[in-house]
């Protein structure tokens, strides 16, 4: 800016900064450096004009502690529920981006013009609802959560649910490596608004599994409660089963084969 308050500034449109969540079998900074390579190769080639990329970087992760009451049914299943929650909350917070079939977006109800619009993929086609849906968020809302908790099967109310932020000692370092969400450990940030849980510009939000805690009950009567660091082996290993069948679905390669109209 000059020296003198007589200006404005002047934005500039169509410039864009790209943030990238890789597989977890990219974990190297070799192999991570050709991924950005190749995202942004693959963006020049197909990008409008008067657009352009000015950025293509790892997105950084925010992670959240949750801490919930919930009580269940009487017939409910309190390991399935747990890593039910935990899952279901996780994918909330940070929904997946899938590739589909085009048989699976046609049944849907979307046209073959809208499913095909933009550059051919590599690997199956986008819903653009998901793809809206998976953007940065600025907030969550508690509201939501709760609602997702409500959902999970064996669930009869909530009586109580905060998500915190956490601040790791390198929260500010864009570079720093993320850590895996079950060895993350920061502290709990205090909310002013609970129901409104703030997210730092440009990051992923991810759930903590090294810190928070759960209790359930059934009939206003406590059954099992843990600090999510110490979840019992069977919730972890169902959970863990969970998060490995999101992983191999997001990662999963579908064709991109479209029918020829008939002659």
């Amino acid at each position: 800016p000059p020296a003198h308050p007589a200006f404005e500034p002047v934005p500039l449109a169509g410039l864009y900064r790209v943030r990238i969540e890789f597989m977890d079998s990219i974990n190297t900074q070799v192999e991570r450096a050709s991924v950005l390579a190749t995202v942004r190769d693959t963006l020049e080639a197909s990008r409008n004009l008067c657009e352009d990329f000015i950025e293509v970087r790892a997105v950084r992760a925010e992670y959240f502690a949750l801490c919930a009451e919930i009580d269940l049914e009487g017939d409910a299943d309190p390991v399935e529920a747990a890593a039910r929650l935990l899952f279901d909350i996780g994918q909330a917070i940070a929904p997946p981006v899938l590739n589909h079939d085009l048989a699976t977006l046609l049944a849907r109800g979307l046209t073959l013009p809208g499913i095909i619009d933009g550059p051919l993929l590599a690997h199956g086609f986008i819903d653009d609802a998901e793809l809206l849906a998976a953007a940065l968020p600025s907030e969550l809302r508690l509201s939501d959560l709760i609602g997702v908790a409500m959902d999970v099967p064996g669930v009869r109310s909530v009586r109580t649910m905060l998500l915190n932020p956490l601040v790791r000692t390198d929260e500010n370092d864009e570079d720093a490596p993320d850590a895996d969400p079950t060895a993350v450990q920061a502290d709990a940030v205090p909310l002013a608004n609970a129901w409104r849980i703030p997210v730092r510009p440009g990051r992923l939000p991810r759930l903590s599994l090294n810190q928070g805690r759960l209790v359930f009950a059934k009939r206003g009567l406590p059954v099992q409660g843990w600090n999510i660091a110490d979840m019992p082996a069977a919730v972890a290993t169902r959970l863990a089963a969970l998060r490995e069948a999101a992983r191999a679905r997001v990662e999963q390669q579908a064709g991109t084969a479209i029918p020829l109209p008939a002659p």
